[in-house]
């Protein structure tokens, strides 16, 4: 779907208006035409540049007032017709095109429909100036693929259709040994521009809305043809940031694609459409084989081989990127199957008219060759690919999970990646969490503290030998036969055990604790990790040492943080009273010595 939108196009040609103001003409009314004139230039023509200049007789008394629209002299104006003699006037010099405005820049002073010479300007909100339908541009390559293909002459036998850019791009960087059977044409696309510039001017700007996201790079490589490309994810986003419901917009009897819809062009955005569209066209199966393939990550596989149809008849393939066509862009509407996708696509194929060939519009020459260079390849020696794996953790074959999270298909395609630059190591998600579960088990393993990791069934999942320590001599046997003591019952070695129970419901809880475990006193604080699957505890004796001497230490700085508090608030205080009684005593001075000084 394209958008067209037209400049006003002012003509090179000066405008000069002379007004005669010999005596005769001036007394007839010049002088009040004259007043009209600034007024008319005033109001219509701020930004346009006008020379008004004024004459001395011009012997043409008789037929005066005169004034020149310059070289055309006009004769007898009087002040009534004036205003249509100046529009006339200046709208010589426009192209009579629709034009548009900015929202914020109009000023609804209708001044556009007054002064339109046939009256054609429609102030419309959110409307575009005309819509056309891409399968125009549809038809007509298909249209010329028929000629193609049924040619004596041709001088190839495998076609690649070029109606989807992705593919073309894909199959000249990726695949270049088949970037040779690539149809040198237009893309459905930028032959529709082609059709519309050819009939509507080039001065026209077009913009596409589309569900391909592809179709904003063809803008940037032909922005003679196409102005600007959009999704229609960024469409719905910008009707919905005006405020604009398009359900809700009252449609009319003259509102349709321009010059008209195209029934076989509507049915390429699904699989196999273009095929279709060559079918009915043509009334009859061209020449040789026709087939279509969509899903461009499995195009290794479907090109596999393709050179050795050479020589076996014409073979033309319709490629499209996406699963399924276009309905399925990556700016369609997800929530809609592909089945309902393709149902609307037939019912509006056949909801249109056919139209007759004299109203079709036609492009003589469409060919257009792509220059799209193959990226240079770098082939890697095995132990460059061996040092990459290794950075990302994968020692041996069995590290090798070729997940696919990293968006490559195997391992080794990934480090060919980051050896090109394309990729970093933070890609690897087998190795952020290896390097995850490396760091908080180093962490856990060298605290001070007891740390111990439960599931939702109370059984341990992680603990330190600083926990099995605090537990006692039993547990300390268990964890040095059994590090981790990974799947032990807490309630077995931990008599609070119920403690983490209510803990591990309630999400970001924590819950302190203080109990006796034989000869100690164990203080410890219960948090919740992930609500109703794991809960951690970190414990310390307090009746070590170590521990006692750290609750000393920060004691001893806590009462020595408040004892120099206290005394900051006692400095302050007596230096607030050492002030206060310094005015009090230069009072009772100043007041004694006026006392003296009267006497």
């Amino acid at each position: 779907m394209t958008f067209l939108c037209r400049e006003i196009i002012m003509s090179d040609k000066k405008k000069i208006i002379t007004i005669c103001m010999g005596s005769s003409c001036f007394a007839r009314g010049n002088n009040q035409n004259l007043k009209i004139i600034k007024q008319y230039l005033s109001d219509n023509m701020q930004n346009t540049a006008v020379h008004l200049t004024g004459a001395l007789c011009q012997e043409n008394c008789r037929k005066g007032p005169v004034i020149f629209l310059n070289d055309k002299m006009h004769n007898n104006v009087g002040s009534a017709d004036l205003p249509d003699l100046l529009d006339t006037f200046f709208t010589e010099g426009f192209m009579l095109n629709p034009i548009y405005t900015e929202e914020t820049e109009c000023q609804d002073c209708y001044k556009c429909i007054r002064h339109c010479p046939v009256k054609s300007i429609k102030v419309k909100d959110g409307h575009a100036e005309a819509v056309s339908e891409t399968a125009l541009g549809a038809h007509e390559v298909s249209r010329h693929t028929i000629k193609r293909l049924n040619a004596d002459d041709r001088d190839q036998e495998i076609f690649i259709s070029s109606a989807c850019p992705t593919m073309v791009e894909y199959i000249k960087k990726y695949q270049p040994r088949y970037s040779s059977y690539i149809a040198e044409s237009l893309s459905p696309l930028q032959t529709h521009c082609q059709l519309l510039k050819q009939r509507y001017g080039q001065n026209i700007s077009i913009i596409f809305a589309g569900p391909c996201i592809s179709k904003k790079r063809e803008a940037d490589l032909r922005p003679d043809l196409l102005s600007l490309a959009i999704s229609f994810e960024d469409l719905r986003d910008w009707l919905k940031s005006k405020m604009i419901e398009p359900s809700e917009i009252k449609t009319e009897d003259d509102n349709c694609f321009i010059p008209h819809s195209s029934r076989d062009g509507a049915l390429y955005p699904s699989e196999g459409g273009m095929i279709r569209s060559i079918k009915d066209q043509s009334g009859e199966t061209p020449a040789g084989r026709m087939l279509s393939f969509s899903d461009i990550h499995c195009m290794d596989e479907i090109l596999a081989g393709l050179n050795e149809q050479k020589g076996k008849g014409p073979l033309f393939l319709e490629l499209l990127a996406c699963k399924g066509g276009c309905i399925n862009g990556p700016a369609s509407q997800k929530h809609i199957g592909t089945v309902v996708k393709q149902c609307l696509v037939n019912d509006y194929v056949l909801s249109l008219e056919v139209h007759n060939e004299s109203d079709n519009l036609y492009c003589e020459d469409i060919t257009y060759a792509r220059v799209i260079e193959a990226p240079e390849a770098i082939d890697y020696t095995e132990d460059k690919i061996q040092r990459a794996l290794r950075q990302i953790g994968k020692y041996n074959g069995e590290d090798e999970k070729n997940c696919g999270a990293c968006g490559y298909s195997t391992c080794r395609d990934y480090a060919r990646a980051t050896l090109d630059g394309r990729a970093e190591k933070d890609m690897c998600i087998s190795y952020l969490k290896k390097l995850s579960e490396k760091k908080s088990n180093a962490l856990i393993k060298t605290m001070p503290s007891g740390v111990v990791i439960v599931d939702k069934h109370m059984r341990i999942l992680e603990c330190n030998s600083s926990f099995a320590e605090l537990m006692g001599p039993e547990t300390k046997a268990a964890y040095s036969a059994r590090p981790g003591l990974k799947g032990a019952v807490l309630e077995k070695i931990l008599p609070y055990s119920a403690v983490f129970e209510g803990v591990i419901s309630r999400e970001g809880s924590l819950t302190r604790q203080t109990f006796q475990l034989g000869d100690k006193i164990i203080e410890g604080s219960v948090f919740s990790i992930e609500k109703d699957h794991a809960v951690g505890g970190i414990f310390q004796d307090v009746t070590s040492p170590q521990v006692q001497k750290e609750r000393i230490i920060r004691q001893a700085k806590q009462l020595m943080e408040k004892s120099i508090e206290s005394v900051q608030q006692i400095a302050f205080l007596l230096g607030e009273n050492a002030a206060e009684s310094e005015v009090m005593l230069n009072t009772i001075i100043e007041s004694f010595s006026s006392d003296g000084k009267n006497e």
